[in-house]
């Protein structure tokens, strides 16, 4: 199986290049058939920046490239485009400012080719192993709906999925402003498929602080809206039913609140 990688991209031109050159440094280069790289209506000279790399790079190189430019419509649209342009078997993502180990793809797709019922498989990032309350992870981890409710993973640039799932259930839901990757997952393990986690740290993030002042996950009260709304959309599409979505809209309020005491001592 070969690899459509897709990054969003919004005002990051230096940043969407070393992400780029992370895809291209893989050792498992040859078998990532593409880069797609979605400009969602930056403001700046990013376009232009990362057209002028890529005519650098020259036309007779692997993994081809699509560049695409559209309004500023968010993330979630961006990997929607970026997964309606895809040709291979396989869908990678990565965030315009994180990076890949060069041995990201390779591990990932060992275990693609080892395991059939693998649809969608996660990794962690550098120092941050998975750690799941009340439950036992193992190496290769089949995750469920429950625990995607209790510790929210894996992180974007971590996933690998088939494209079938998008075919077959549609892409990342525009709606929510914030919450819309672990939405998505949400639905996909909802969805019945093969949902696995690599105890593997292959990603490299950018230094920033998920409960920073900057950014969308800095906007806690935003997120927890995204969660009620979330887990109704499960509700009303009878995935789960109603004492399971109280249930777990009392455990997300239950860790909002503990993050929003855990901004207000890092302010202090």
């Amino acid at each position: 199986m070969q690899v459509s990688t897709i990054i969003p991209t919004y005002n990051r031109a230096d940043e969407t290049i070393a992400a780029i050159k992370s895809v291209l440094s893989q050792t498992a280069a040859n078998r990532i058939a593409e880069v797609i790289i979605v400009d969602d209506g930056s403001t700046d000279n990013t376009y232009q920046t990362i057209k002028d790399f890529i005519e650098s790079i020259g036309d007779d190189v692997n993994p081809r490239f699509v560049l695409i430019q559209q309004r500023n419509k968010g993330a979630a649209a961006a990997r929607n485009a970026g997964m309606s342009a895809a040709n291979e078997d396989l869908v990678a993502f990565l965030d315009s400012d994180d990076e890949w180990l060069p041995n990201k793809m390779q591990e990932q797709l060992d275990v693609f080719d080892s395991n059939p019922d693998v649809d969608f498989l996660g990794c962690n990032s550098i120092g941050a192993v998975l750690r799941i309350p009340f439950v036992k992870v193992s190496n290769l981890h089949k995750a469920k709906f429950s625990h995607m409710m209790i510790k929210s993973f894996p992180i974007t640039p971590a996933v690998v999925m088939k494209r079938r799932i998008f075919i077959d259930m549609g892409g990342f839901d525009t709606s929510l402003k914030t919450h819309e990757d672990c939405n998505y997952w949400q639905r996909i393990t909802l969805e019945g498929f093969g949902v696995y986690h690599l105890q593997k740290e292959l990603v490299k993030l950018s230094q920033k602080n998920p409960y920073g002042e900057e950014g969308l996950t800095a906007d806690l009260n935003q997120i927890i809206k995204d969660v009620t709304l979330s887990l109704k959309k499960h509700y009303q599409r009878g995935k789960i039913n109603y004492f399971l979505s109280l249930l777990l809209l009392s455990y997300s309020y239950a860790k909002h609140f503990r993050r929003v005491l855990k901004v207000q001592k890092l302010r202090k």
